[in-house]
């Protein structure tokens, strides 16, 4: 109880009288005493409190020592207090006055601090981020950027609750960056902003760190591409392939290629059909109004004399594409993703990876060069197999290559598909390209994209004859 003798006024007297211990003045003369040490002593005891010392601290640098109040002890040890006239005209004390006015200024100099030198940390993270990142176009995968913000925030939410973290530490949700966390319209580095556009980020740099919202890219994708294979509505049969469907000898199975599950040849296996040669093609286009949809797509389709899986596989080995694409010039992969069919990856069970190829397709003097991601799984039913690609745009890599075309596969699907009975022998694919080259006429693009898709299913044949 020392401090409260800081306050006390040596003219009052005890309301217990002589009741307490050391005589009726004890509490008033000690109380005076203490306050006497404190003006007269210029450093107080290691014994004397904290409160003591600040008051001592004021008076030696102020001409008199401001009264707060009268404080007084009873012989039972409660204590009351009257605040001064003055306290009341100064209610803060100069020592809380000082030590707050520094407090506030250091402060505000530290947010400051932090501020500048934080912000300048997340831009030059966001720009070098930016720069290495691999970027894909969603805007046609239906990814709502509410929607995936809200579900992977979930996620890292229940995360952080998991792990008993503070989640406003959390540093993913503090820093949600467009496009690494959610689909946005901004676009990758040096390319222009259009509000229909929403791009993610499939890497956070050059070794091939996969975004957060990468993997949900990806299954999107995949389910865009399967759906768009069966999708009856938007494909057109050209002649050739109209007069075989309308023929009346034509066998059922080929009336059902836009139906999934496995392949049934109507004769049995034992009985292979005079159309099983054919390469049936359509074209078709794109109604969603956004980038590409002004550009024909191609849907080509026939029996290959290979397994499911052993067709998936040769279409996926990088090293292999020159046996059956006349027109490549080779395929390399930049990044390749953690996961096989067997072993889950950050794209659960498949095979993902970032593709650098070059074609010199006819009609055309330039070579084409294209930058895509690949993705290929195994269907959910075990019927076969399905593999999508799609352009990615590396800011880093993009460079104006001579006698070259930088082209983009807007939509790429293989469907592999096996024929019941002949599982191990056989399988029938279906192949959608839409793909976008600078300077190329659209009716030139469109007769080079019958042509490639025939060409592309017949050199598969022929590695099997």
């Amino acid at each position: 109880m020392a401090p409260f003798g800081l306050f006390s006024s040596p003219n009052k007297k005890n309301k217990g009288g002589n009741k307490s211990h050391g005589g009726g003045n004890s509490s008033s003369s000690s109380s005076s005493s203490l306050l006497h040490r404190v003006r007269t002593s210029p450093a107080p005891s290691s014994s004397t409190s904290s409160s003591a010392r600040g008051s001592s601290t004021v008076d030696n640098k102020s001409t008199s020592l401001i009264s707060l109040g009268t404080g007084e002890m009873t012989h039972d040890g409660k204590v009351s207090f009257l605040p001064s006239p003055e306290s009341k005209k100064q209610r803060t004390s100069p020592l809380l006055t000082k030590h707050s006015s520094v407090q506030q200024q250091q402060q505000q100099q530290q947010q400051q601090h932090q501020s500048q030198h934080g912000t300048a940390a997340s831009e030059a993270v966001q720009k070098i981020l930016r720069i290495s990142c691999s970027f894909l176009r969603v805007a046609d995968l239906g990814m709502d950027e509410d929607d995936v913000s809200t579900t992977h925030e979930s996620a890292t939410t229940s995360s952080c609750l998991n792990s008993s973290m503070d989640i406003s530490t959390n540093t993913s949700l503090q820093l949600r960056e467009p496009n690494i966390h959610h689909a946005a319209v901004d676009p990758p580095p040096g390319m222009d902003m259009d509000p229909k556009e929403r791009w993610i980020a499939l890497t956070t740099d050059t070794d091939g760190s996969h975004a957060p919202i990468a993997p949900i890219a990806m299954d999107r994708l995949a389910n865009f591409g399967f759906t768009t294979s069966l999708n009856e509505s938007m494909w057109i049969p050209d002649s050739k392939t109209d007069r075989i469907l309308k023929k009346a000898t034509t066998s059922e199975w080929m009336k059902s290629t836009f139906r999934p599950g496995k392949i049934h040849f109507d004769e049995g296996i034992g009985a292979i059909p005079e159309e099983v040669d054919e390469v049936l093609v359509w074209s078709g286009s794109f109604k969603h109004g956004l980038y590409g949809s002004d550009l024909p797509a191609i849907r080509a389709a026939g029996i290959v004399n290979m397994s499911a899986k052993s067709l998936m596989e040769l279409l996926v080995d990088s090293t292999r594409v020159k046996e059956y694409n006349k027109l490549s010039l080779g395929r390399q992969d930049l990044v390749t993703f953690d996961g096989d069919l067997q072993t889950p990856g950050p794209f659960g069970m498949s095979i993902t990876k970032v593709m650098k190829s070059e074609n010199r397709p006819p009609m055309i003097r330039k070579n084409l060069i294209f930058v895509s991601i690949l993705h290929a799984k195994e269907l959910i039913d075990g019927s076969g197999y399905l593999i999508v690609t799609r352009a990615v745009h590396r800011p880093e890599e993009e460079k104006t290559v001579a006698n070259a075309i930088q082209s983009e596969i807007l939509m790429g699907v293989n469907l592999i598909r096996k024929v019941h009975g002949a599982e191990d022998s056989k399988c029938f694919m279906i192949n959608v390209n839409h793909i976008r080259s600078p300077m190329v006429p659209v009716m030139v693009a469109k007769r080079i994209g019958v042509a490639s898709a025939v060409g592309f299913v017949n050199d598969i044949r022929a590695l099997c004859s």
